[in-house]
């Protein structure tokens, strides 16, 4: 087995990550890489993401506990966690082959009844993680993954905030164009279950 190569730039595609073979870069972020490989065991497709060194906010391991409390066909599952050779812990997810929200919009205007129904079905899912102590903190239309159903999918927990921590971690974190107020003044420690309404903003 070839070992994972440095994470010192997301441009370098490493051959393997862990047990996976990592076959293509599916994006990158601010926070994060993501990369598509095989699960060889399983045969099927996942989506494995390593966190920037420079701005790990909730580390992989913690991530993946705290995805493993939602069980809801709106919010994308955890399969599996490891670490790399450079020693940072990556989480395995379901691989879901869908596409930005703003892209499918830009090529085909929803009417206002399917708009709603987006927007119905991704509050769905954040008030699911909300009722488990989970605020996600960073609904924007690059975490919101829309199915070869057109069904969207909510991704990324990474700023995730628990009701335990309530008050604690990074004060300013989430992305700047669709914080919340809370957010936006430097208390993204505090933020609550009104967050979810940024989930507009995909429409």
């Amino acid at each position: 087995m070839t070992p994972d190569r440095s994470f010192r730039s997301p441009d370098i595609l490493p051959s393997q990550l862990g047990p996976y073979r990592v076959t293509a870069r599916l994006g990158a972020g601010a926070y994060s890489v993501v990369y598509k490989a095989p699960d060889d065991d399983l045969e099927r497709d996942v989506a494995i993401k390593v966190p920037h060194r420079h701005r790990i906010v909730t580390a992989a391991d913690v991530e993946a506990r705290m995805l493993a409390t939602l069980d809801h066909p709106g919010i994308v599952p955890v399969h599996d966690v490891g670490r790399t050779a450079d020693g940072l812990r990556y989480l395995v997810s379901k691989f879901v082959p869908a596409s930005d929200p703003r892209v499918r919009i830009e090529k085909a205007r929803p009417t206002c009844a399917e708009a709603a129904g987006l927007v119905a079905q991704v509050a769905e899912a954040i008030h699911h993680a909300h009722r488990r102590g989970l605020v996600h903190r960073d609904i924007k239309p690059a975490n919101i993954l829309l199915d070869e159903q057109g069904r969207p999918v909510v991704a990324d927990f990474g700023l995730a905030l628990r009701d335990v921590d309530f008050g604690t971690g990074p004060q300013l974190t989430g992305t700047p164009a669709y914080m919340s107020p809370e957010q936006a003044r430097g208390e993204g420690h505090r933020v609550d279950a009104r967050d979810w309404y940024r989930a507009a903003q995909i429409v």
